[in-house]
C-alpha cells in the first residue's frame, strides 16, 4: 500500500497539458494548408504547487525514417533517423503566466497560441551535398504530411495514403514545460496536424530516360504465328496526363481528374488488316523513396544506389479503369510522296519502316480518362531530404491479330504529377515572407528556427 501511495504521489507531480485547435471537434482532424493559421489554446493544470523555469510552445514538422540494418552490424536490428526540418516558436505573454513561475494546485493556465503556415523551409533545413541546385530548391519546399495508417472517426474505416510503416513526416504543435535548463522537461505534450502545403510556383517534372522509370514509346513486331512470316509493325505512344489536383485533404474530385492520350500505329507488311484492339486497362502506382541519409538527387528506379543505404521504394499499385476499345475504328492512311523520309513526321512513325508498302499505315486515337477511387489518400508529389513520393501511370493495351487469337498486352508507363489546389472560398496569403509581413509587431529572427511570430 505504501508502495502505491508513493508511485501515485510521483506522478500527480508532473503537470496535466492539454492542447486545443480552434475549429477542431474531438476525434477528428483538421487539414491545413499554406498561409493557413493553426489557432488554440494550451491549458495546464498541476495537482501540486509546481515550480517551473519557463513554457514553450512551438510548430515542428519532422520526418521518421526506419531501415533495416545489414545483417553484419551487431547493434540493432532497425537504423533510426529523426530529423526536425521546421520549427516555429511562438513567444510566450509575460501577464499570461503565472506569478513567480509557479503553478498553483488546481488553478489551470490557459495561453492562446496562433502560428502562420509558411510556404518554404529556411535554407539551413538542407543543409547536405546535393547533384543540383534544383534538388536543394525541392528539399527546401514543405512535404505534406505523411502517415501509414488513418482511421476515420465518424465512419470507422481506414484511409490508406499509400504509404509504408517504415517513413512518415508529421506536423504538430508542441507544449515543454522546463524546470533547469540542461534537465528533461518537466512535462510536455504534442497534438498533430494534418498539413498539405500548396505550391503555385510548381517546378517542372523532372523526367527520366530510362526504361526502369518511364517508358513512352514501343514499338512491336506483329507475325503470322510462331516462326512465321512478319505481318506488320505496331506502334503505341501515350502523352503525358495534366497533373491531378487534390483538396487539402488529399482528396480527388468525384469527376475525371485527369485524361491520357495513347496514339496507336500500325504499318503492315502487303495488305495485312491491323490488329483488334480489345481492352486498354489504366493503373496508378505510388512509389515512396526513404532513405536513412539525405537524398543528393531526384530519388529514381534508374539512380538508387546501394541497398544498405538506400532499402528501395515501396510500391502500392491500385486499379483505374478499364475500357473496352474494340469498338475503335483504325482510320488508314497514306504517306506523302512528296515528303521528305528524314522530315520529322506529323504523326507516329516507326523507328524500322517495313520494307513492302511503307506508304500506307493506320492510326487509332484513345483517350483515357483518368478517375481515380475515393478510398485513397493521394499524397501530392514530393521531394525532401530523406522521403520522396512520385506517380506512374501504368497503360496496357490488349489487342489480337486476325491469326491469333490470343490477346497480346502492350504496356506503357508515364509520369503523374498529383498536386494539392487552394480552397477557392479562402484567399490565403502567396509567399511565407507576406504571411510574416501581416503579423501585427514585425518579427525576429532566433538562431536556426524560423521567425517568431508576434501578437
Amino acid at each position: 500500500m505504501k508502495c502505491n501511495v508513493i508511485s501515485e504521489s510521483w506522478f500527480t507531480r508532473r503537470p496535466r497539458i492539454s492542447i486545443e485547435l480552434s475549429g477542431q471537434k474531438d476525434g477528428s482532424f483538421s487539414s491545413y494548408t499554406t498561409s493557413d493559421k493553426v489557432e488554440g489554446t494550451a491549458t495546464i493544470i498541476a495537482d501540486h504547487d509546481t515550480k517551473y523555469n519557463h513554457i514553450k510552445i512551438t510548430f515542428e514538422g519532422a520526418t521518421r525514417v526506419y531501415t533495416e540494418r545489414p545483417a553484419s552490424v551487431p547493434r540493432g536490428r532497425y537504423l533510426a533517423v529523426w530529423d526536425t526540418f521546421l520549427r516555429l516558436q511562438h513567444p510566450l505573454d509575460t501577464s499570461l503566466q503565472p506569478n513567480e513561475r509557479v503553478f498553483r494546485k488546481g488553478q489551470p493556465v490557459t495561453i492562446p497560441f496562433t502560428f502562420t503556415i509558411p510556404d518554404r523551409l529556411p535554407p539551413q533545413s538542407c543543409e547536405h551535398p546535393v547533384d543540383h541546385d534544383y534538388v536543394h530548391q525541392r528539399h527546401t519546399r514543405l512535404p505534406p504530411t505523411l502517415e501509414y495508417f488513418k482511421t476515420a472517426s465518424s465512419s470507422k474505416s481506414s484511409i490508406d495514403d499509400l504509404s509504408p510503416r517504415m517513413c512518415r513526416i508529421d506536423y504538430f504543435v508542441k507544449v515543454t514545460i522546463q524546470k533547469h535548463s540542461g534537465v528533461g522537461p518537466l512535462a510536455a505534450r504534442i497534438k498533430k496536424v494534418h498539413l498539405v502545403p500548396v505550391h503555385d510556383d510548381e517546378l517542372p517534372l523532372v523526367v527520366c530516360v530510362d526504361e526502369k522509370d518511364y517508358c513512352w514509346r514501343k514499338e512491336v513486331e506483329l507475325r503470322r504465328g510462331m516462326l512465321r512470316d512478319r505481318m506488320g509493325r505496331l506502334q503505341m505512344v501515350a502523352s503525358q496526363p495534366g497533373p491531378i489536383l487534390v483538396t487539402p485533404g488529399c482528396r480527388v474530385s468525384e469527376l475525371v481528374s485527369s485524361a491520357a492520350t495513347v496514339q496507336v500505329r500500325f504499318d503492315p507488311v502487303g495488305d495485312e488488316p491491323p490488329p483488334v484492339l480489345k481492352c486498354l486497362r489504366t493503373k496508378l502506382k505510388a512509389s515512396t523513396f526513404y532513405a536513412s541519409c539525405p537524398w543528393t538527387n531526384i530519388p529514381s528506379y534508374s539512380t538508387m544506389s546501394r541497398p544498405r543505404i538506400h532499402p528501395g521504394p515501396f510500391e502500392r499499385t491500385i486499379p483505374v479503369s478499364s475500357l473496352c476499345v474494340a469498338s475503335v475504328e483504325w482510320e488508314k492512311q497514306e504517306l506523302d510522296a512528296s515528303r521528305n523520309l528524314n522530315d520529322p513526321a506529323p504523326v507516329l512513325c516507326p523507328q524500322k519502316p517495313m520494307i513492302r508498302n511503307p506508304a500506307i499505315y493506320y492510326t487509332a486515337c484513345l483517350i483515357v480518362p483518368i478517375t481515380l477511387p475515393q478510398n485513397k489518400i493521394l499524397v501530392p508529389t514530393f521531394h525532401s531530404c530523406f522521403i520522396s513520393r512520385t506517380y506512374t501511370l501504368e497503360i496496357e493495351l490488349l489487342y489480337h491479330t486476325t491469326y491469333v487469337t490470343m490477346s497480346t498486352a502492350v504496356k506503357l508507363k508515364v509520369p503523374l504529377h498529383v498536386a494539392s489546389s487552394r480552397r477557392p472560398d479562402d484567399p490565403r496569403h502567396d509567399s511565407f515572407d507576406l504571411a510574416i509581413s501581416s503579423l501585427p509587431g514585425g518579427s525576429t529572427a532566433q538562431g536556426p528556427v524560423l521567425p517568431c511570430y508576434q501578437i
